[in-house]
């Protein structure tokens, strides 16, 4: 009986220990490597495009970097919710802002579903393979302005 005691404190003790050194290495998400900053301008035909608008930066060996435009068409891209991205080269795709859907909430009360929000960047920014826009960071500060043309 008191060896199946000591067992069992035994074993509650290399649980408490395995859990503990998971917790230790939980740590942040971001990438190990070297690491910049990377912001610019994002205009169609030479006007900056509609608040929401979304680029994302596909690197190679890493979770993609993303940015939300402003509405000034200004972007800062963050990696794994931190305001830097790793060095190296990314491929870039330009997204429209998301359309607002009603909450359930305001369907029950009445509402309607919105008109579909049109377009406003071509397709062929949309997908990495077409788009043609490619960054190179490098550690420190980079910026990077998307001029996207309709044509």
């Amino acid at each position: 009986m008191v060896g199946l005691m000591r067992f069992g404190w035994v074993a509650m003790g290399c649980s408490l220990v395995g859990l503990a050194t998971l917790g230790c290495g939980a740590g942040s998400a971001f990438p190990e490597g070297t690491t910049g900053t990377l912001k610019g301008n994002v205009t169609l035909d030479g006007s900056p495009v509609p608040a929401g608008t979304t680029v994302t930066f596909f690197h190679t060996s890493a979770v993609p970097a993303s940015g939300i435009v402003g509405p000034d068409g200004s972007y800062t891209a963050s990696m794994a919710g931190e305001p830097k991205v790793l060095t190296g080269d990314y491929r870039v795709t330009v997204s429209d802002p998301p359309q607002k859907m009603p909450t359930n909430e305001e369907m029950a009360a009445g509402g309607e579903m919105p008109e579909p929000v049109k377009a406003v960047v071509p397709a062929k920014y949309n997908i990495a393979e077409t788009s043609g826009l490619t960054v190179t960071v490098t550690e420190g500060e980079n910026t990077f302005n998307i001029e996207m043309t309709s044509k």
